[in-house]
């Protein structure tokens, strides 16, 4: 047996034995401890991460109205976040949700926490009554290229599509 697929399995087991994370909504207490993980995001997308560029992104998420944010929490500690707003696709003419941005700390070993923000993404799709859900995958993260691959399909656009059902 190799260290790889013993490194694998020990990866595996530690993923099956974690709490399913809860998603919940992003609130105005939850600024600190979402500044890390928007910093890792940012470096991820190829991103500098700033105070000012932070605080800017964050309030903007608090004062736009139609703008939705989750984080995947895990026994008191955050996973990961996603942000998306609803978009009009002028040339379907359909209401599609647009994830502006997702991450999730550890994917490799965590693809439960990004697989529990998308269920909640498409949920609130659903509701709006949009027809998709719609993301980038960062360039070159091949584990992002394969989950965004496993749950939607890429168009022409260079960005996944999931359709949505309600």
């Amino acid at each position: 047996m190799t260290d790889s697929s013993r490194s694998s399995r020990r990866s595996a087991r530690a993923a099956a034995s974690r709490p399913v994370p809860s998603i919940r909504p992003l609130r105005s207490s939850d600024f600190f401890a979402w500044i890390e993980l928007y910093d890792q995001y940012l470096r991820l997308m190829g991103g500098e991460f700033t105070d000012s560029r932070a605080l800017r992104f964050w309030q903007s998420i608090e004062r736009m109205q139609d703008v939705a944010s989750f984080v995947a929490e895990r026994s008191g500690h955050f996973a990961g976040f996603a942000v998306a707003s609803p978009v009009l696709d002028a040339v379907a003419g359909e209401l599609k949700l647009e994830v502006l941005a997702i991450y999730v700390e550890e994917f490799e070993r965590d693809g439960a926490a990004l697989e529990a923000l998308f269920g909640e993404l498409h949920s609130h799709a659903a509701s709006l009554g949009a027809t998709a859900l719609t993301w980038r995958a960062p360039m070159g993260d091949s584990a992002y290229t394969r989950m965004s691959s496993r749950l939607g399909a890429l168009t022409d656009l260079g960005t996944y599509e999931m359709p949505v059902y309600r």
